[in-house]
């Protein structure tokens, strides 16, 4: 029996994903997750909580949701993000109205060269398929940090491995332990990224797991820090006879809205200053319990061997998960946020054990992979080819077809539409 993580969450999420899945039948673990993804974006890196001198952990979180065609995996997501598209234009109207100034005084003849004004840099808070490079520079000009989305989630690999498959992965390892990240490209100055926050969410098909394993992703430690979500039931619902109330979608978007006033103590990159919460002497005795818990499960010989290297990751996501929680018991009006309460340990825990739960779960599938049709292998390829930015013969050797027996079935299906 899974975790029930509903409960972990503030009444007022809780109703929110009721609502949502009543009005938009959105399976509740497709947005629990997905508001956990746009917590750790609106927060970034403004708080951290202090495990040990030495230790500090923040909020980034690399989650993949897991499920077949039309089980309203993307819909969950934009349903949770929509404060931060919001918070996005807002960026994007700031952009273009500094621009505007820039360029009158640019053109104009009486400006004196004393005077100087620095060409306007647009800020973002998500970033949709985006390559590596990109990435640097959008939260170089947003040290607050950011969040990632891919639609499907393959397009994330695809673009990891697009120039430099192993330097790449190598990165983004180092962008999850929050290291500093100094990018040094022929084409352009290099960007250093003192305090990287960069999350990532995205959807992937249950055939499509396998490819999470390949490109040495299953022994370098990556795979293990993506947390699944992967529910045991998420079939396409009827449609809802119930509208999600307006208010409830206007209380969320105050909610996420107040994480995202939260602000940096300084503008840039190299002297950020997070605000550091404690534990409570409560959650730490519950939080070093269930990490000597962990620690006797990979010692011991019983526990499956692809599972072990998951446990050290999600000791590291558990105190990420308790900040996130303490924020958002917070923004309800539930708790302060002085120190990270029993509560909120007690709930990271729950969240914790449901996302092993799920990479135990995801291994087994994979371990007893269904066999694919080619009529399904087609249509996989399809899929792809209308979502990612891919070759027919990058998606062939995905699916296990020729790029010309794509291209041939693409273009029928054109014609037949």
């Amino acid at each position: 029996m899974k975790e029930d993580i509903f409960n972990v969450f503030p009444y007022s999420l809780q109703c929110f994903t009721a609502e949502a899945r009543e009005g938009l039948n959105l399976p509740p673990e497709y947005v629990l997750s997905s508001i956990l993804y746009a917590a750790s974006t609106a927060i970034g890196n403004t708080h951290q909580v202090r495990v040990k001198n030495g230790w500090f952990e923040g909020t980034n979180l690399f989650i993949a949701i897991v499920g077949e065609t039309g089980t309203s995996k993307s819909h969950a997501i934009s349903l949770a993000i929509k404060p931060l598209l919001k918070k996005n234009q807002e960026f994007y109207n700031i952009y273009t109205e500094k621009l505007k100034e820039y360029e009158r005084y640019s053109k104009s003849k009486d400006n004196e060269e004393e005077t100087f004004i620095e060409r306007p840099q647009l800020q973002q808070l998500i970033v949709d398929d985006a390559t590596l490079e990109a990435i640097y520079r959008i939260h170089h000009n947003n040290p607050k940090g950011i969040g990632v989305y891919y639609d499907e989630l393959i397009g994330w690999f695809h673009n990891m491995g697009k120039y430099n498959k192993g330097s790449d992965q190598e990165i983004w390892l180092k962008i999850w332990s929050r290291k500093p990240v100094i990018v040094n490209r022929v084409s352009s100055i290099p960007i250093s990224l003192m305090s990287p926050h960069i999350s990532v969410i995205g959807g992937i098909q249950t055939k499509l797991l396998g490819e999470l394993f390949k490109d040495n992703r299953d022994r370098n430690g990556f795979l293990e820090r993506i947390l699944f979500v992967k529910p045991s039931n998420s079939a396409k619902g009827c449609f809802p006879e119930n509208d999600m109330p307006l208010s409830v979608l206007e209380n969320y978007s105050q909610l996420i809205n107040r994480l995202l006033d939260l602000q940096l103590s300084s503008p840039d990159q190299i002297s950020i200053q997070p605000f550091i919460i404690e534990l409570s002497s409560q959650a730490r005795q519950l939080y070093k319990e269930y990490f000597n818990r962990n620690a006797a499960i990979v010692n011991s010989r019983n526990t499956d061997e692809k599972l072990k290297g998951f446990y050290p990751k999600i000791d590291t996501y558990t105190i990420r998960f308790s900040l996130i929680l303490q924020l958002l018991y917070w923004v309800c009006g539930e708790e302060g946020k002085e120190r990270i309460s029993l509560r909120a340990m007690e709930g990271a825990i729950t969240l914790a054990n449901y996302f092993i739960q799920n990479a135990n779960s995801v291994i087994e599938s994979l371990e007893q992979p269904g066999e694919l049709t080619n009529e399904h292998r087609k249509m996989l390829a399809h899929e792809l080819y209308l979502k990612d930015n891919m070759s027919l013969r990058e998606i062939g050797n995905i699916v296990g077809l020729s790029h010309e027996t794509i291209r041939s079935y693409v273009n029928r299906f054109a014609n037949d539409s």
